[in-house]
């Protein structure tokens, strides 16, 4: 619902659609004014006949592959449907038209028809959005025409230092933004305090919508001027004048329109062009952080954003923190999710503005040693600026070098104590160049925010867990890697915690329905429910013998490690089953969520070209086809896999069972109640499958079990089967 302009409020679909649409191409409609006459005379050309031709030459078939996959595969599709992912997937398939394509437009200058048609989401750009203007308009374009236009932007990139004045920083690479912000407080500081009688005057300008309101004839204007050939401009013109836009709203397309101005937001080449529309003016947002020491109050503010975000925190009257912050805002190999500590962050950006100012001074590396004061500077690994010098006849570091260029280790024998000694006549000289300052953060001796945030944080390489290495370095999609985080950093919200805390619903496990508290070792491990899924895709989980966190690490170490990825989506699937069993009253059913599982490690094998995954050959049948089945000849292969769990606080006990017919799963069941033992829970198990058979009037049917005791006892092998299971399977 929203409102126009009027004020008055919408509902109807088709009304908002038209809502929408008249907004965004009001805006996105030129108002055919000239181009002012006075910029002929200040832009000057500077692109070379030579850099011309690279612009457009033909590109070859590994330029249009190495395109292709820089692309993110899977971010959002077009109106076509296909991300990039498909196509670098698909390459050996679809190669021959892909290049074809490319090489068609860079020869012709034309796009082929719905080839540059897109479609327009909003985010909103406020809290509560009310009207459209609260809303940026994102475009979801093709990924072919993203493939086109990022090639156009990839060879335009090469030549931006050329064309854009270095007072222009944003999308200009290896240009910071920071120095202008600098240069800006300076200069508001310099107005200040200046004494001049007649002033000055400092003058913002606001570019609203600068993005959607860009003319396409002066952004062909400033690339002629510029020198780029009739070629390249008629390519760029091509690609921002063909487009036509369709309003998605809420998943749903609606009305068309075609721009006729603007810029795609998401187009990877739409920044290149809007910087060089606008060369001489300035347009960046400012990074106050990367300049100024932020007060404490308002880093803390931030920091709570961040942690009210994470935990999802609507009501800050009942908070609900399930791990410490300080553990959860750390890199996620020290075992966090990687969410960054805004303090730190202001310092080390604070660092590299600092870096960049003095010209690095943090730690030196002995060129000809004219420049660095022995006492001084830091010039000694690990050692700092030596406070106590008192050699005043020795003040520089080429005192200490012979004219051969080789250390003068007598000298430095006899003024050094012998650790301050060695280090210095370890340290490697270049006679022929001058001293230069090199950061210890990092082996290449360039400073990085990341090594000074790492630095200020104590966190290093040396102490990595190696199930987070091998985690966090997972081919899976990042939300399913995220569920394992959580199972093994024990931030899962389960029916149990909540309402140890906030007294909220019940504690029980809703797949397995036995009154049993849902904890992570529970709902993944021993919930009957649970434990049937695992049989039925073909893993026998014995009884948990080690804590919950030492399992999930098992599936990254040998012998267990080549599964790890299947772990996952297993994982990641149970706990997708189980919310829907808990939010969308989902009646648990072990079968369906097989067929789920499935599902996902099907597609994840076909994108990772993956073959013989082993489960995926297994097959789960209808409810439908069950009847048809059982009545299959005698000769059928019939086999029922039985597993147990117990709890031998409370006795309590779960069962499942999966009836394989064929190497299909035919049918599951599940059930629970309290024992005495976990060997009478296996007994119990194997018990109900031979009653089920019976119950079923099946011939033929082996009954495993992973019990070594009670398979002996049944086949009349010696057996240490206690009493208790004797007395069951008698």
């Amino acid at each position: 619902m929203l409102r126009d302009e009027s004020g008055l409020w919408i509902e109807d679909k088709h009304q908002l659609d038209v809502l929408l649409k008249n907004h965004f191409a009001k805006i996105n409609t030129s108002s055919g004014r000239q181009i002012n006459g006075v910029f002929n005379n200040i832009i000057s050309e500077v692109v070379t006949e030579e850099e011309n031709l690279k612009l457009v030459k033909m590109s070859d078939v590994e330029e249009i592959k190495s395109v292709l996959f820089s692309m993110n595969p899977w971010g959002s599709p077009g109106l076509d449907g296909y991300p990039p992912g498909v196509f670098q997937t698909y390459w050996n398939l679809v190669e021959t038209e892909v290049v074809e394509l490319v090489k068609r437009f860079l020869q012709t200058g034309k796009l082929p028809d719905s080839l540059n048609e897109s479609f327009i989401f909003f985010i909103p750009k406020v809290d509560n959005p009310v009207t459209p203007v609260d809303f940026r308009a994102i475009s979801l374009s093709n990924a072919l025409y993203k493939l086109i236009s990022k090639n156009l932007s990839l060879r335009l990139k090469n030549v931006l230092n050329k064309i854009i004045s270095p007072n222009q920083y944003v999308f200009i690479p290896k240009r910071q933004i920071v120095d202008n912000v600098v240069i800006v407080h300076e200069m508001l500081h310099s107005m200040e305090t200046s004494k001049y009688k007649k002033g000055y005057l400092a003058l913002k300008l606001y570019l609203s919508k600068a993005f959607d309101k860009m003319k396409w004839n002066f952004i062909i204007f400033m690339f002629k001027n510029l020198g780029f050939s009739q070629r390249r401009c008629n390519l760029i013109y091509e690609c921002i004048s063909t487009v036509k836009s369709t309003v998605l709203l809420n998943g749903i397309p609606g009305i068309q329109f075609c721009p006729t101005r603007g810029l795609h937001q998401g187009d990877s080449i739409s920044p290149y062009l809007f910087i060089t529309a606008l060369e001489g003016l300035s347009r960046a947002d400012i990074a106050e952080m990367q300049c100024f020491k932020f007060p404490k109050v308002v880093l803390d503010e931030y920091d709570k954003l961040q942690r009210d975000f994470w935990w999802d925190k609507d009501n800050p009257k009942n908070p609900f923190y399930l791990k410490a912050w300080d553990s959860i805002r750390v890199s996620k190999y020290a075992g966090g999710i990687g969410i960054r500590d805004p303090h730190m962050v202001n310092v080390s950006l604070l660092a590299k503005l600092g870096w960049r100012l003095i010209h690095n001074q943090d730690a030196l590396w002995v060129g000809n040693g004219r420049s660095i004061n022995i006492a001084l500077d830091n010039w000694i690994a690990g050692m700092g600026p030596l406070a106590d010098w008192h050699h005043n006849e020795l003040k520089y570091v080429s005192d200490l070098i012979r004219e051969n260029g080789s250390w003068d280790r007598n000298l430095i024998d006899s003024v050094f104590n012998p650790i301050i000694a060695n280090r210095i006549k370890a340290i490697h000289i270049d006679i022929n160049n001058q001293d230069r300052i090199r950061w210890e953060g990092r082996r290449d001796g360039e400073f990085s925010t990341k090594s000074s945030y790492n630095i200020l944080t104590h966190e290093n390489s040396s102490n990595l867990d190696n199930f987070l290495l091998h985690l966090w370095r997972l081919n899976l999609l990042p939300r399913v890697i995220l569920i394992v985080w959580k199972m093994a950093a024990d931030v899962l919200i389960l029916r149990s915690k909540v309402y140890d805390v906030l007294g909220h619903f019940n504690p029980y496990c809703m797949l397995c329905m036995n009154d049993i508290r849902e904890s992570s070792n529970h709902l993944f491990r021993e919930c009957s429910f649970t434990r049937t899924v695992w049989s039925g895709l073909g893993f026998q989980m014995p009884n948990g013998t080690n804590d919950f966190l030492s399992w999930v690490k098992s599936w990254f170490s040998p012998p267990l490690h080549e599964w790890k990825e299947i772990f996952s989506i297993i994982c990641w699937k149970i706990w997708k089953y189980r919310n829907m069993v808990v939010f969308q009253g989902e009646k648990p059913n072990p079968i369906a969520c097989i067929n789920l599982i499935k599902i996902a490690i099907d597609g994840w094998a076909l994108l990772m070209k993956k073959e013989n995954v082993g489960i995926c050959n297994r097959n789960c049948v209808n409810s439908r086809d069950i009847n048809n089945i059982m009545l299959a000849n005698r000769n059928t292969r019939r086999s029922i896999y039985t597993d147990a769990s117990f709890d031998k606080e409370t006795g309590e006990f779960g069962v499942g069972l999966v009836l394989w017919i064929n190497d299909r799963i035919v049918d599951i069941k599940i059930f629970a109640g309290f024992t005495t033992s976990s060997k009478c829970g296996e007994s119990l198990a194997v018990k109900e499958a031979l009653e089920w058979v019976e119950e079923l009037n099946l011939h033929n049917v082996k009954v495993l079990t992973d019990c070594k005791n009670v398979e002996n006892f049944l086949g009349n092998k010696p057996s240490s089967c206690e009493w208790r299971s004797k007395g069951i399977l008698s």
